[in-house]
């Protein structure tokens, strides 16, 4: 698993938060809030959003390697990321 690490690479993501989620649905299921974000990666490290977040406490909804464990067994399965794309750099 990659960490944060002031011995570690340099990685800049820039996020902003595009919908925030909470109340009685989530709670049904024992989860207090959620977020979509919106993620620009500045450079380009292995695993840079996922190890952003965690390290932010606020690991990726299903995330199975840097997620929470206990929070994703009560999401539902199968459900598409809302949209992603890629520009290359010019």
């Amino acid at each position: 698993m990659v960490r944060v690490s002031a011995d570690g690479q340099s990685a800049h993501t820039v996020f902003r938060l595009l919908e925030h989620y909470g109340g009685s649905v989530l709670h049904q299921i024992g989860i207090s809030q959620l977020s979509l974000l919106e993620a620009t990666l500045k450079t380009g490290r292995t695993h840079q959003i996922r190890v952003h977040m965690q390290s932010q406490n606020c690991p990726i909804a299903g995330d199975e390697r840097y997620g929470d464990y206990r929070a994703n067994r009560r999401l539902p399965k199968n459900r598409p990321a809302a949209d992603v794309s890629f520009t290359p750099p010019a």
